[in-house]
């Protein structure tokens, strides 16, 4: 059973500095409060004593005023803000939360911290902060209640229903988002335990490294007969758009719709499919196939956008750009 447990920061009228005791959860879950001064930021080490593995914690947090808030989180052995952070734009009495997996499967780390910094001199911005714990099993049968176990990963703004929908927010315009989570790192499930893995528009944000290693993890947990789909913008249309002598008539509406009608040229239209929108490699079908199968991938197939053979990963394209498609299916 899931069990909610909200803090209520009542600021001590003379020092400000809120007190909090530890809080234990069911299930043996132990969240440790430090002493916590709303002028400089919101500290929880968060300790675990015989954690249900795994684990997910929700943090709720409300402002009273508009700003920018900072939330760094860690895994591991201390807070590195470097390595964890995120940015959220709050307006005026804005609630916002995420869900972060306390145990990492693959690492073994654990979350230890959680620190929430208002923007510089909004004194009290936090009305309060929710915790809620949540065992992975519970997550999984909440999201995807038709008993598959699906992956939406950098999902975006593109929420999808019944799928566990997985993004960093790095941009900051996600509204609805299952796990808040950089994909750069392990995948918190277990081995062989997803079904249905998707995504679009994502490996081209990583560069050549981070995309196999990333891919590698993907399929770590895919269950033996699980398919990953991956959709993503065509290098080969890319190029030939670019050879195009009559690009500016045959491209009109795509750039349009893009927003990119100020181009006026080939080069510019070229050089910026390749660094714009945090692009950091390309991809046609002979890359791809190449990387999926240094990935260890060996049952991959080329596949047509909105088309499967697997009912779950029809029509899922959101963007009429994501003409390359490739299907994994661990063997």
């Amino acid at each position: 059973m899931k069990e909610v447990v909200s803090l209520h920061l009542v600021p001590d009228t003379v020092l400000g500095i809120y007190d909090i005791d530890s809080i234990e959860f069911s299930d043996g879950i132990v969240l440790q409060c430090g002493r916590i001064d709303p002028q400089i930021n919101l500290n929880l080490p968060i300790h675990l004593e015989n954690p249900p593995s795994p684990v997910y914690c929700e943090i709720t947090y409300t402002s009273t005023a508009a700003g920018i808030l900072q939330v760094f989180w860690d895994y591991g052995e201390g807070l590195r803000e470097e390595n964890s952070t995120k940015e959220v734009c709050f307006s005026v009495a804005e609630t916002r939360s995420m869900l972060l997996p306390i145990v990492n499967w693959k690492t073994d780390e654990k979350l230890v911290a959680l620190r929430i910094d208002p923007p510089d001199g909004a004194r009290f911005i936090l009305k309060g902060v929710s915790v809620l714990c949540e065992k992975y099993e519970d997550v999984v049968k909440r999201l995807c209640p038709d008993g598959f176990i699906k992956l939406h990963l950098g999902c975006g703004t593109a929420y999808k229903e019944e799928w566990i929908n997985i993004d960093n927010n790095s941009d900051n315009n996600i509204e609805k988002l299952d796990i808040n989570y950089d994909l750069r790192k392990p995948l918190p499930f277990p081995d062989n335990s997803v079904d249905f893995i998707y995504n679009e528009h994502f490996l081209e944000h990583l560069t050549v490294e981070e995309g196999i290693a990333a891919i590698k993890g993907f399929y770590r947990v895919l269950k033996p007969g699980g398919v990953m789909r991956i959709a993503m913008p065509d290098l080969e249309k890319t190029v030939y758009a670019y050879l195009d002598e009559n690009w500016e008539k045959n491209s009109k509406a795509t750039l349009e719709k893009l927003g990119l009608s100020f181009i006026q040229t080939r080069a510019e239209r070229i050089n910026i499919s390749f660094r714009w929108w945090g692009h950091k490699w390309l991809y046609d079908w002979e890359e791809l196939e190449r990387r999926l199968k240094e990935a260890g991938c060996e049952k991959i197939k080329r596949c047509s956008i909105f088309e499967s053979e697997h009912e779950e990963l029809k029509n899922l394209e959101t963007r009429n750009e994501s003409t390359l498609i490739a299907e994994v299916i661990k063997t």
